[in-house]
């Protein structure tokens, strides 16, 4: 798992154990420093002078939990630690202002979950949010909004569907999509969405079709897309 910021690259690697993490001069190619974490490493992002890497801890079968490490970017040092209980697996993160939110993919069991965990990382609370579909994968922020996608990481069929979180309501609505949310963007109020055969373009008020393009090639390569303007 890897992130960037203006002038370094953050990478860390493992096993069920533990995970190292670098980091990395882009312009030198040049490690600057590096450290070791508790766990198999499985998410990671950065915000100002910190990391946030998200790891789980597998020693125990019955127990299988995350760890949130919250790290100093400037020396890799270790600031503090949260705890996520009975979970296996996260295919996303996003940071809103002081809450950190993450989808919890599969449960400490690796079964399919439908809960989106928020942590106020002030006071580090932790509130759990069921939402109304398992299968999750992929969050987008947009105004006051998180939009959840459903996907499923081995490509098997789902209902599709979207869910809209309120962010200072926890209201949720849903939405479905024609076809498979295997790679989704926000992109000048539109969602932009593929499942390796088309790209479709949904309206974010009302969530109705606008645009849709048909992609050339063998969908059973597809994996990904990205937007240029």
């Amino acid at each position: 798992v890897w992130t960037v910021d203006k002038e370094f690259a953050y990478m860390s690697e493992g096993d069920l154990t533990s995970s190292k993490l670098a980091k990395t001069n882009i312009a030198t190619g040049k490690q600057v420093a590096s450290t070791k974490l508790k766990g198999e490493a499985n998410y990671m992002i950065e915000h100002s002078d910190k990391l946030y890497v998200l790891t789980f801890i597998h020693s125990n079968p019955d127990d299988i939990y995350g760890i949130i490490n919250v790290i100093n970017k400037k020396d890799l040092s270790l600031i503090e630690t949260i705890k996520i209980d009975d979970m296996m697996y996260s295919s996303d993160m996003e940071l809103v202002d002081n809450d950190l939110f993450l989808v919890k993919t599969s449960d400490g069991k690796d079964n399919q979950s439908n809960e989106l965990i928020k942590i106020n990382l002030m006071n580090k609370k932790i509130e759990k949010i069921t939402l109304p579909f398992k299968s999750l994968s992929d969050m987008h922020v947009h105004k006051d909004h998180m939009f959840i996608t459903q996907g499923n990481s081995f490509l098997e069929p789902t209902e599709k569907k979207i869910a809209k979180l309120h962010l200072n309501s926890s209201k949720i609505d849903v939405f479905t999509t024609e076809i498979e949310n295997y790679v989704s963007y926000i992109h000048e109020d539109q969602f932009i969405t593929s499942d390796g055969t088309k790209i479709q373009i949904y309206n974010l008020d009302n969530f109705k079709k606008e645009k849709e393009f048909k992609l050339e090639g063998d969908e059973s390569l597809f994996t990904s897309f990205f937007i240029n303007d």
